[in-house]
């Protein structure tokens, strides 16, 4: 979803589930990340925000996709298109010849685990314009009193405002 709108976004081809993930970074090293899983209408399934533990820009990004690819699989969604706006992280997920020699080549191999599940998922750049709702669900971690994700079956007050301006 996105305030800019020049660069909408879109809902994925019929038969398959959006999942959109971001991360960040509280201090300098302290963990947040959140997603969406949307339907080929663009309606909200369900969300998550969680605080993590500590680690790079890369890892949250990581962090977060595993985490929403989890909840995808755990949904029963067979079709999923994965978005988000690391392009790093995208490139490293698609690439398989050099990760071997990344500093977080066994969190790389952990996304990689499932990714090789019985289902078709798609790993997808977008820009941030079109990731507000996964960044802001991130941005709501900070409010989680613990480690345990958060789980929204329903937009949050703080989401509803970006999709009314879409």
């Amino acid at each position: 979803m996105t305030l800019d709108r020049a660069s909408p976004w879109l809902p994925p081809p019929a038969g398959w589930t959006k999942l959109n993930v971001d991360g960040g970074l509280t201090s300098p090293t302290s963990m947040r990340n959140g997603g969406i899983l949307r339907d080929e209408n663009g309606f909200w399934i369900t969300g998550f925000s969680c605080r993590e533990g500590h680690g790079d820009s890369f890892l949250v990004e990581l962090s977060a996709t595993f985490r929403g690819l989890n909840l995808a699989w755990s949904k029963g969604f067979r079709k999923v298109i994965c978005e988000l706006d690391y392009l790093d992280v995208v490139e490293a997920l698609n690439n398989r010849h050099v990760v071997h020699l990344h500093q977080h080549a066994s969190q790389i191999m952990d996304v990689w685990e499932i990714l090789h599940q019985s289902w078709e998922v798609v790993i997808s750049h977008v820009p941030r314009t079109q990731n507000q709702v996964a960044d802001r669900l991130a941005i709501l971690a900070l409010d989680n009193k613990d480690m345990n994700p958060v789980m929204y079956y329903s937009p949050p007050l703080q989401i509803l405002e970006i999709e009314i301006i879409e």
